[in-house]
């Protein structure tokens, strides 16, 4: 799974820190690396009801 979103480091031996927001239908809906704002999070999930 971590790979189908790009949240996997090839060749490497870790997860980077993502953040990933997917609705009902499999689509991403918001993609964030590192740590994210609470602010556009609540935006995104908000929206998505």
């Amino acid at each position: 799974m971590a790979a189908s979103y790009g949240a996997f480091k090839p060749g490497g031996s870790y997860f980077p820190r993502r953040t990933i927001i997917i609705d009902k239908q499999g689509k991403v809906r918001y993609a964030q690396d590192g740590m994210p704002n609470h602010d556009d999070l609540l935006k995104v999930i908000s929206e998505l009801k």
